[in-house]
């Protein structure tokens, strides 16, 4: 059983801006349930209904994260704090995120994350991304996804597939790079009456 005492608070103006900040902490922290701090600042510039600029930041403080699951020591890390901005136009999006490394205990790589997605209909979307810059022993470096909605309701089913290349960093030098597939079937509630 996990105790656990958290907050959490948004805030929106009509101009754009929104504000999302929050804390949880855990009385015996885990791997996987871990205290955290986090807060993120966006502002949207709407050009027309269909073309739109954000840009965003934000910070996520693992507090108390483990680094051992019984005697195995692991390296990965929790803390990030990021920086990023999307365009929307029509039907393209674009969109740069960039984690800086060691500015919060227990942080993340440097990491720069370039996604471009488009949709080619209401149901439809093509998507790709790329990092050229990653510092994390663990790390996808690029990748493709379809996705198709499979109804013309906007929570019908959908079914995704997707491609992406992750390499494995090892301490000894020792370098392997896999390709991952996968094929997802979403089925949600169906719409309110």
């Amino acid at each position: 059983m996990q105790v656990y005492l958290g907050l959490d608070h948004k805030y929106q103006t009509f101009n754009g801006w929104s504000f999302d900040t929050g804390a949880i902490g855990y009385l015996n922290p885990d791997r996987e349930y871990y205290s955290q701090l986090w807060g993120n600042v966006n502002k949207k510039i709407t050009f027309s209904p269909q073309t739109k600029l954000t840009f965003f930041t934000g910070f996520n403080y693992a507090i108390d994260r483990p680094d051992t699951i019984n005697e195995v020591i692991l390296s990965s890390r929790s803390s990030s704090v990021f920086i990023g901005s999307s365009a929307q136009w029509k039907r393209l999006s674009l969109s740069a995120n960039y984690n800086f490394e060691g500015l919060l205990p227990n942080s993340l790589e440097s990491r720069l994350v370039l996604n471009l997605k488009f949709a080619m209909s209401d149901r439809l979307s093509l998507s790709g991304y790329y990092t050229p810059i990653n510092q994390n022993t663990s790390r996808s470096l690029y990748g493709a996804n379809a996705s198709l909605r499979l109804g013309k309701e906007y929570n019908s089913p959908s079914l995704s597939l997707g491609w992406s290349n992750t390499e494995y960093r090892f301490n000894n030098g020792f370098t392997q790079s896999d390709n991952v597939f996968t094929m997802v079937l979403r089925v949600v509630q169906p719409s309110n009456p």
